[in-house]
């Protein structure tokens, strides 16, 4: 986008979720101009070409994760169970707080903007990396920390993309049968989180 003025949080809301929910190649500028109530050729002077417009919307999506991410250096330094449950609500939150932002990478993955590169790999890498490596020293030898580390994701994004089945309605009182996800599935789900990750990744707890 082209110039101070035009962070217009209206534009690259309405960007956002028209890229999130119909992808890159499959959103035109005419339809962004339309759901922003300007003409395409106002929308044109303000943020510049629809890759420059999706480039902002990029851009705020990975700011918005580092924010998160930056948390986690005082909750997990030094790795304890604790501080791993703590990590496990800032991700958590980050991605059940801003559903557009996964959909945009979801889209991302299936091919939406291919040429743009690894706009996903780019938001996460610097704070991953630094945790990665934390994480790496206080495990034990065996445990591959990047695989344990992609494996919350998956969960995360994988829960929160197609919600949880109940099979036993006795089993979970309170929850219909079926794929649903409800705040209270969301609760169910971040405690089984922190149980798994726990089992898999055994650290010592907090003095």
């Amino acid at each position: 986008m082209r110039g101070e003025d035009l962070e217009d949080a209206r534009i690259l809301d309405v960007a956002t979720r028209l890229f999130a929910g119909l992808g890159f190649d499959s959103t035109s500028m005419t339809m962004i101009a339309e759901s922003s109530g300007i003409t395409p050729d106002a929308l044109t002077a303000k943020v510049g070409t629809k890759t420059e417009l999706y480039t902002a919307v990029i851009g705020r999506a990975r700011q918005l994760v580092r924010d998160r991410l930056a948390k986690i250096p005082a909750v997990l330094d030094p790795p304890t169970r604790q501080g791993l449950a703590r990590t496990i609500d800032i991700t958590l939150d980050a991605y059940a707080d801003n559903p557009l932002m996964l959909k945009l990478w979801l889209q991302h993955r299936i091919g939406d903007a291919s040429d743009l590169g690894d706009v996903e790999g780019q938001a996460l890498l610097p704070g991953y990396s630094w945790y990665a490596n934390l994480l790496r020293d206080a495990a034990p030898e065996d445990l591959d920390i990047d695989y344990i580390l992609t494996a919350i994701r998956w969960l995360i994004e994988g829960f929160l993309s197609g919600g949880i089945i109940h099979s036993d309605p006795e089993q979970h009182p309170g929850h219909p049968q079926g794929l649903h996800r409800t705040a209270s599935d969301l609760e169910d789900f971040r405690a089984f989180l922190k149980q798994a990750m726990h089992r898999l990744l055994p650290l010592p707890e907090e003095f």
